[in-house]
C-alpha cells in the first residue's frame, strides 16, 4: 500500500475504507506529478512515433504528427489510474486541460529537438 494511504482503523471506520491523501505533503506530491507526468509522457509519445515512423521506412521530419485530442486522450487515460493508486482525487477539469497542454508541449518539442531533414 503506498505511503499516502492509510486504512481506516478504529470502532467506527469500516473495514476496508482508504482515506485520501491529505495535507500539504500530499499536496507537493500531487502538484509534482501533475508536474512531472506530462513531461515524462510527452517524451515517451515522441519517441514512440519516431519508432513508428522509422519501422516504416520513413524519415521523422517535419511537425510533430501528434494532435491535441491525441494528448488530451494520453493525459486523461493515464493520469487519474496514478492518483488513485496513491490515494488522491482523480484530476480537476483545469488539471486535465493543463496537462494535456504540458504533455503536448513536450511532445513537439522534443520531436523538434530530433527532427531529420
Amino acid at each position: 500500500m503506498p505511503k499516502s494511504e492509510k486504512r481506516s482503523e478504529g470502532a467506527s471506520s469500516k473495514p476496508g475504507t482508504v482515506r485520501r491523501a491529505k495535507g500539504p505533503r500530499a499536496a507537493q506530491a500531487r502538484r509534482r506529478l501533475l508536474a512531472e507526468m506530462p513531461v515524462a509522457w510527452g517524451e515517451a509519445w515522441a519517441t514512440a512515433y519516431r519508432a513508428e515512423i522509422h519501422a516504416e521506412g520513413r524519415r521523422a521530419g517535419g511537425g510533430f504528427p501528434g494532435t491535441m485530442t491525441e494528448a488530451r486522450a494520453r493525459f486523461g487515460s493515464q493520469i487519474d489510474p496514478k492518483l488513485v493508486a496513491l490515494g488522491m482525487q482523480e484530476a480537476s477539469f483545469a488539471e486535465r486541460a493543463l496537462g494535456a497542454q504540458l504533455l503536448y508541449r513536450t511532445a513537439r518539442s522534443t520531436w523538434l529537438a530530433f527532427r531529420e531533414s
